[in-house]
């Protein structure tokens, strides 16, 4: 239910089409003239062909620090898998695909798996109890129980998305996991480039977490005093990669994902169910 790679290479690389459809433009035009005045220039029934040069490929960056045209020119390729950041560098978010060479050096680190700050994180699920019957339930059926989702905070322009399964999974009748979704529209005057999140709670016997990301970016923290383990995005303050939040308490496991969102309203969405 956490990785969400096919909505962040929309959000982040939608620049793609507008370079389809400027090489569709930038092709050779040809024109048919037909001759005028005393027949000079171009003859009836020639083919005038008008050459558009296209660069293949352009040196990284394509322009001078803060002067690119921010959603990228239509004839500048990506940097290539070889490009990182430069260390201590700051983004540059006017040049085209800027975020490239940060998500080129994630992806080349090993997915963690272990312990941070008590909790398990782990690629596989959390180990399922026993029980007799499953079954699903609408949200509301979690209303009143440990694995309630009262939100007390949403980012700005959140919208309710469907979550994959039933929103809450019932064990013999009992609500023992629910999961909310929500979609966040852009809002760059907040430096929001627009996102998602999803919250999941369930019961369980252990601390365990199945989460996705780097040992570099994983680190121990807490929720309104409950220790919790911490993914930090890619880019902590503009919100750029997928990151984290899990916390233990009370037998509930609450895990609180997202895509895209700066790490500050990541927390303060976690911080708002338990209050």
């Amino acid at each position: 239910m956490f990785k969400n790679a096919n909505n962040q290479r929309k959000r982040w690389l939608g620049v793609t089409g507008l370079a389809a459809v400027a090489l569709v433009a930038g092709s050779a035009a040809f024109i048919v003239a037909r001759s005028v005045g005393d027949g000079s220039g171009v003859q009836a029934g020639e083919v005038l062909t008008i050459q558009t040069p296209v660069p293949t490929r352009a040196s990284w960056p394509p322009y001078p620090p803060g002067k690119g045209p921010g959603k990228g020119p239509n004839y500048i390729d990506p940097p290539g898998r070889e490009v990182t950041p430069i260390p201590g560098a700051t983004p540059d978010t006017s040049q085209p695909w800027w975020y490239v060479p940060y998500q080129n050096a994630d992806e080349v680190k090993p997915l963690f798996q272990g312990r941070v700050n008590g909790i398990v994180v782990s690629l596989d699920p959390a180990p399922e109890g026993v029980c007799g019957q499953y079954s699903n339930a609408e949200l509301t059926a979690a209303e009143g129980t440990g694995v309630r989702i009262d939100l007390t905070y949403m980012p700005p322009k959140s919208s309710s998305s469907p979550p994959s399964g039933g929103p809450v999974v019932l064990c013999d009748g009992h609500p023992i996991a629910a999961e909310a979704r929500f979609e966040v529209a852009p809002d760059e005057s907040q430096g929001v480039y627009g996102g998602s999140f999803a919250i999941y709670r369930y019961q369980s016997e252990v601390a365990w977490a199945q989460a996705f990301g780097p040992a570099d970016r994983w680190s121990a923290g807490n929720v309104d005093g409950i220790p919790a383990a911490i993914l930090a995005p890619i880019l902590p303050d503009i919100g750029y990669g997928n990151s984290a939040i899990a916390f233990f308490s009370g037998g509930i496991m609450t895990r609180v994902t997202a895509d895209g969102l700066p790490l500050k309203q990541v927390y303060q969405i976690a911080e708002g169910l338990v209050r």
